[in-house]
């Protein structure tokens, strides 16, 4: 979750706010019991800003080791810019490192129930709204999705910016809505 602040600028710079369109026919169903954001060597997922360019996150094939645990490092690429992070799966939840030496984070939990609340540090505050949501992107509609708020705290624990992600079992991350209208989206033909 820690790229939404490098994707939101994404969105700034190709100069529109996203719209949501129209929906698709196309159902993109869970990929059985597979964890919500699956941690796959050598995966490499696209996709699509609404009005914006396409990113990628690729998946490394050989696990870094950190504090005991391995972990796989994931690069997006935006075009002009590339993040790092570290994943690895715990179970059905997924952790990651924002750097090698940074503190381990939740970012999607082993068993999520509405209502469940944890925080990544100061600045970000995630909450369940629902576990069996439909996320209707451009390409596809998400069937049966997890749907995490994120939000962006500023310093006194006020919102500055909150973001709808939808995640999916086998899919992992599918996409984001902000202000009722999709973001960004998981191109169904991509990843696992």
């Amino acid at each position: 979750m820690r790229f939404l602040s490098l994707l939101l600028l994404a969105l700034l710079s190709a100069g529109r706010a996203a719209g949501q369109s129209p929906a698709k026919t196309t159902v993109c169903a869970p990929i059985g019991q597979l964890p919500y954001h699956p941690v796959v060597a050598g995966s490499k997922l696209h996709y699509q800003v609404v009005g914006g360019p396409a990113y990628t996150m690729a998946m490394a094939t050989t696990p870094i080791t950190v504090a005991g645990q391995a972990y796989l490092e994931q690069v997006v690429d935006y075009g002009t810019t590339q993040t790092t992070a570290y994943y690895r799966q715990a179970g059905q939840a997924t952790v990651y490192r924002a750097t090698l030496t940074a503190p381990e984070t939740v970012e999607v939990p082993a068993t999520p129930t509405v209502g469940t609340v944890w925080k990544e540090d100061s600045s970000w505050r995630y909450t369940v709204v629902s576990t069996a949501e439909a996320f209707v992107a451009p390409a596809c509609t998400f069937t049966d999705c997890l749907h995490i708020r994120a939000e962006q705290l500023a310093a006194d624990g006020t919102n500055k910016a909150v973001f709808e992600q939808f995640f999916q079992r086998g899919r992992g991350y599918v996409g984001t809505q902000m202000g009722g209208r999709v973001m960004t989206y998981l191109l169904p033909d991509s990843g696992h």
